[in-house]
């Protein structure tokens, strides 16, 4: 796609998005890109542009959980108190407000093929049994990256890597429904 020498109008559309979407990204400073993903075919399209705009790649990072260091391969990298981020996604399902701890959903190598059937899986959690996502927790996080890592909190660009999260638990009182 687009067949050689194919000029209408229907085979420039797709470079065309790809071309402004993989600009749009690198001037904001976008390292990747959180998709609200449905599951029709509105959203195939949305991931399969995304990941082709940002030819998302796997990188080296350090990670450090509660002072045990891990190097490891990772396209991804979420850390949160709370299950859910980006509009509702359920990207570290084992994340709870309460517990004194931090959630991590660790995306390790995967294929864009596979990343593109992960991505409408989110809202439910779905990524949570992959072999190559783990689910750790700790009450504290270091992580370190290549040069030119960025950190995003709540898809708001907060800076460069390296990064240190923590818990203090029983800081902030937090009303929490009964299970």
């Amino acid at each position: 796609w687009p067949a050689a020498g194919d000029a209408s109008r229907q085979s420039l559309t797709w470079p065309a998005l790809v071309a402004g979407t993989r600009g749009y990204a690198r001037k904001n400073g976008f390292g990747s890109i959180l998709l609200g993903l449905s599951g029709g075919l509105d959203s195939a399209t949305a991931a399969a542009l995304a990941i082709e705009a940002l030819r998302l790649k796997t990188q080296r990072f350090t990670l450090t959980l509660d002072g045990r260091a891990v190097a490891l391969p990772a396209l991804l990298i979420a850390v949160g108190n709370n299950a859910r981020y980006g509009g509702g996604k359920r990207i570290a399902p084992h994340a709870s407000w309460d517990d004194g701890l931090l959630g991590l959903a660790v995306i390790g190598p995967v294929s864009r093929f596979t990343l593109a059937r992960l991505a409408p899986t989110l809202p439910h959690a779905g990524h949570a049994g992959h072999r190559r996502v783990w689910l750790p927790t700790a009450r504290e996080v270091q992580l370190a990256g290549p040069p030119g890592a960025v950190a995003y909190a709540d898809g708001e660009r907060i800076g460069p890597l390296p990064l240190a999260a923590w818990t203090d638990p029983a800081a902030l009182p937090v009303l929490v429904p009964v299970r």
